[in-house]
């Protein structure tokens, strides 16, 4: 009898150390995925950076071709991106604020972890005890 309980207890030992070593992976992976995802953001934010300077400086110099006047070509093109700018900052939340939100939200529901398949089972089948009782 003491040799059964002292196995019982030899394998709980083993599940909880197993389930802890699961679980410190699983927040490795899950901060490996959110620091990926941040140096691919910072790198897209550079690059985009980068673009928009280039961009600018041809679209002012394409644009001072036409006006034949530097200034007139230059200021045309960064009149052009203060107005590109306050249209983001007034319509910031519904092109800005609320994709990014739902886009971390999507990311964090993804990772997290999923309930055991006995508990989905049993919400389904109350779930449909519930939708099927008389009001």
């Amino acid at each position: 009898m003491d040799n059964l309980f002292l196995r019982f207890f030899e394998d709980l030992k083993s599940l909880v150390n197993n389930q802890l070593a699961l679980w410190k992976l699983q927040g490795i992976k899950a901060f490996a995925q959110f620091l990926s995802a941040s140096f691919a953001l910072l790198f897209l934010f550079i690059f985009l950076n980068i673009t928009l300077i280039l961009v600018g400086l041809w679209l002012g110099f394409l644009a001072s071709d036409w006006l034949d006047s530097f200034a007139w070509g230059f200021g045309l093109t960064a009149g052009a991106y203060v107005l590109i700018f306050g249209l983001l900052l007034a319509f910031r939340k519904a092109l800005l604020l609320h994709p990014l939100r739902n886009l971390i939200a999507g990311e964090i529901l993804k990772n997290g972890p999923k309930p055991p398949s006995s508990v989905e089972k049993a919400s389904r089948e109350s779930g449909k005890a519930q939708s099927t009782t008389p009001k």
